[in-house]
């Protein structure tokens, strides 16, 4: 019989994305998004992470979250600074990204693996030193245009098909990370 997953007293959600008003609704910022709609609370700028972060409580377990402000390829300065300041263990850590190798709409949770070419997960790699960090890896696909390149792809705002989807996916997102954070799973690589 499988043993219960031991459940954390405090998880760090990291959401993804570039700063600034021009990324809002691009395809690469669905990290920052799905942070936003998880918690209303007012972000708090802390300059010494470089980032903005926001706190609550779900069924005991204490949450942070972390919104990386030093663009998406310095994003592991972010949190292994804020992860460190507040002594969460990297097991503890689940980073909601991008992912142009799934289909858009498909949601998988990961913990380690490699970077897949995101610069944003090798960033985090490299500076937490180990790659066993949690993924909440959200779909976005590769575009059915091969005259955009990838990067210009994720950058991208959503079409207006996606964006008729997002509401629901991001809901389906929030189910999944409630339940990372009440019950965490051993793995599901």
């Amino acid at each position: 019989m499988p043993s219960q997953a031991k459940r954390f007293n405090t998880v760090l959600l990291v959401g993804l994305g570039n700063p600034g008003m021009e990324f809002d609704a691009t395809r690469h910022n669905v990290g920052f998004h799905i942070l936003d709609t998880f918690v209303d609370d007012t972000w708090s700028q802390e300059k010494a992470h470089k980032a903005l972060s926001a706190n609550t409580t779900v069924d005991g377990v204490t949450v942070h979250l972390l919104k990386p402000q030093t663009f998406m390829n310095l994003s592991g300065e972010a949190v292994q600074s804020y992860a460190s300041y507040y002594k969460i263990p990297v097991e503890a850590i689940l980073v909601i990204h991008d992912e142009a190798d799934l289909p858009f709409g498909d949601i998988r949770l990961k913990q380690g693996g490699g970077t897949a070419g995101h610069n944003g997960l090798k960033s985090l790699v490299q500076r937490l030193g180990t790659d066993t960090f949690w993924r909440l890896r959200f779909g976005i696909g590769r575009g059915d245009n091969p005259n955009v390149t990838l990067e210009n792809f994720v950058l991208a705002k959503w079409t207006e098909s996606e964006q008729q989807q997002l509401d629901q996916l991001v809901q389906q997102t929030l189910h999944k990370l409630h339940e990372f954070i009440v019950a965490p799973p051993q793995d599901h690589s």
